[in-house]
């Protein structure tokens, strides 16, 4: 075999392992994905679904009992225990609180932080920084100008940094720790194809803060778009209130913010659209390097 052969032998070989590697890590994935939503299903009020499922059953049942005996009433109760049955399996019961009370309650700290930029003039919008070296994580980094180049580390213990902005606890902060505890993972430790594959499902399987998300994802930004907002009362508080959402962000916005940043180990910022009629919420991540 010449050498050119032997070259080319190798580089094929190389390119086959290299196909074979990043099957496999697709299918663990996948594997994954699929133990997720398995575990998430079955952590759902199982005693409900055990219900609902007994319902359908009996509903099923009835209605070919009722079809043999040309039993209309029969028919009629099998079909209403059916839809009930079909209720219980695929809903969640559980606590709940109106949206106007979580938009309000929620907006009330986001208004305390609006007075401090309105107090300083603050004219730039957030930053999301990645965690420190201490592993210190979800600070946001306010500059008092939009042209300000320099951003913190996140290691400053301070609220003001003079000439520069302020650095405040995010508001997602608290979200981002529900997530991690549901996921099981730390973001700061996993890769951005997992967050892909595994963000969606955890935000609209587990903890049902959306109807439907997707995740793009290119070279140096990321874009999630949401349908059915779960936050969206929020969104109206600070629309009815006309602020500005670039600067501060609510729970939500922030925590995926943080979660872009923590993944990426990049200072992150947002432009977001939101629709309130539709409950709809797009935002673009860019990473600033």
């Amino acid at each position: 075999m010449t050498e050119k052969e032997t070259k080319l032998s190798f580089y094929e070989d190389k390119t086959l392992s290299e196909m074979e590697e990043k099957f496999r890590i697709e299918e663990r994935h996948r594997r994954e994905k699929a133990t997720l939503i398995v575990k998430i299903w079955r952590s759902r009020l199982p005693l409900t679904r055990i219900g609902g499922a007994i319902l359908v059953t009996g509903a099923l049942l009835t209605m070919i009992y009722a079809f043999e005996a040309w039993n209309p009433v029969l028919e009629i109760i099998g079909i209403m225990l059916f839809f009930t049955g079909f209720s219980l399996l695929f809903s969640r019961i559980g606590d709940s609180i109106k949206g106007d009370i979580v938009g309000k309650t929620i907006f009330a700290p986001v208004k305390v932080i609006y007075a401090m930029t309105k107090q300083f003039n603050i004219q730039g919008s957030e930053i999301h920084l990645p965690p420190n070296n201490e592993g210190e994580k979800g600070k946001v980094f306010i500059p008092f100008d939009q042209d300000e180049q320099e951003i913190p580390k996140g290691s400053e213990n301070k609220l003001i940094l003079p000439g520069k902005g302020i650095l405040l606890p995010s508001m997602g902060d608290s979200l981002i720790e529900l997530m991690e505890e549901e996921l099981a993972a730390d973001f700061s430790k996993i890769s951005i194809d997992f967050l892909c594959d595994y963000l969606p499902p955890l935000m609209t399987e587990g903890l049902e803060i959306a109807d439907v998300m997707t995740v793009n994802q290119d070279s140096n930004s990321f874009s999630i778009k949401i349908e059915g907002n779960r936050f969206v009362s929020v969104c109206e508080e600070v629309a009815k209130n006309d602020y500005d959402c670039e600067k501060i962000s609510c729970p939500l916005c922030g925590a995926l913010a943080g979660i872009v940043a923590e993944v990426t180990k990049t200072p992150v910022q947002m432009k977001k659209e939101v629709n309130l009629a539709k409950a709809s919420l797009e935002i673009d991540f860019l990473l600033l390097s």
